[in-house]
């Protein structure tokens, strides 16, 4: 007996769902690594301090992905994706602010050597620990003109007693605390004014962090996943080349590539699993692989082909195709033991191993064939199926 046959192959709902949690998970572990990167050059460049609000915000997501890698892969893979945006402008507006922070800084610093002359040794003490509590420069830069003032009504104060000193004290507080709020507010206002001016480099900074996470994975899938790599490639390109997209065409264009890339690695690994569990059914069938499983690749085909032979003459030969095509010939064979080898390797494919196969077509069967010559397998033997 001899028979050719195909099936869809795909694996079991729960096997398929550790894959995307592993998947997810390493998403998350890669962009989490070069969101970390980014901070820790920001730290490097002693750009944080310009930007001690929106570091923290950024460090509590971060922590979020931490949190979620192994509970939570798919929540982790969200946010990872969600705070990009975020981290790509920090460079710019860090450096931004610096600049601007930094010829402020040599103003005021002129400013206070002048007021030094003018105002006691005390009150320039109380002053200077109500402008202690101004940590962000942005926010300090807007109150400059209201603390100006303080210090110029301050300038040349004496007092006659401590009680009147107590009273100023209090005044100060005060005031401190009203300049404070309002520059709080101009400086939320000024960022959210700003951010349009580093949208373009912050686009191409996000590209940037999914062209190089993709990069990492295409070192071990070259062949698969270097189309996605050089359309992110173009894309990034074009950017710099134009006006800031619209963020969410960017956010859909990156949602796009990465979930192309998600599918071609996920369906490699599912192939890869199929192959790993047939050449085990087969071994403990007593079969012995002739040569290791070779993938041959063109235009329309991407298969591993398996072939095993018995000591008795008994071949398999099994096609496993990218796009979820399952191909086998069963050969030189007498009698109904080929049947036999059927009804036992490939039920253990799917009951041991998770691999569910499905839609059989047989393409030639010959239960009463004695010979032990084989039959190529037909050309149109292939047909699409979930795994």
């Amino acid at each position: 007996m001899s028979e050719s046959a195909t099936y869809l192959y795909a694996l079991s709902a729960e096997r398929r769902l550790a894959l995307n949690r592993a998947r997810w998970r390493e998403n998350a572990v890669r962009f989490l690594r070069g969101y970390e990167n980014a901070v820790q050059a920001l730290r490097a460049q002693c750009l944080a301090e310009f930007i001690p609000a929106e570091l923290t915000r950024v460090e509590g997501e971060l922590a979020v992905i931490r949190a979620n890698l192994d509970t939570a892969p798919e929540r982790a893979r969200d946010v990872s994706m969600q705070v990009g945006p975020e981290i790509a402008r920090l460079p710019a507006l860090a450096r931004m602010i610096r600049d601007q922070v930094e010829e402020n800084r040599r103003q005021e610093e002129r400013r206070r050597a002048e007021e030094r002359t003018r105002c006691s040794a005390e009150l320039a003490r109380l002053l200077a620990e109500g402008l202690a509590a101004f940590t962000d420069p942005v926010v300090r830069d807007f109150a400059r003109e209201d603390l100006q003032s303080l210090r110029q009504e301050m300038a040349g104060r004496r007092f006659d007693s401590a009680a009147e000193l107590q009273t100023v004290r209090a005044k100060i507080a005060q005031r401190l605390q009203t300049v404070r709020g309002e520059a709080e507010a101009r400086a939320a206002a000024w960022k959210t004014a700003r951010a349009q001016a580093i949208q373009a480099e912050a686009q191409q900074t996000l590209v940037g962090i999914h062209e190089q996470v993709l990069a990492e994975e295409a070192q071990d899938e070259p062949d698969s996943l270097g189309e996605v790599l050089t359309q992110l490639r173009a894309y990034r390109a074009r950017l710099s080349a134009s006006e800031p997209l619209d963020p969410r065409e960017l956010s859909k264009h990156l949602s796009a590539a990465s979930a192309q890339a998600d599918a071609i690695v996920l369906d490699e690994r599912a192939r890869k699993e199929t192959v790993r569990a047939l050449v085990t059914s087969l071994q403990e069938s007593g079969f012995v692989l002739i040569g290791k499983p070779q993938r041959h690749q063109d235009a329309q085909h991407d298969e591993v082909v398996v072939v095993a032979r018995r000591p008795n003459g008994n071949q398999a030969e099994v096609h496993v195709q990218l796009d979820g095509n399952f191909a086998y010939r069963f050969d030189h064979y007498e009698g109904t033991a080929c049947q036999n080898d059927l009804e036992t390797l490939l039920p253990r494919l799917q009951e041991i191993y998770g691999v569910q196969l499905s839609d059989k077509r047989v393409l030639w069967s010959n239960p009463d064939r004695l010979s032990a010559s084989s039959r190529p397998l037909e050309g149109d033997r292939n047909r699409h199926g979930n795994r």
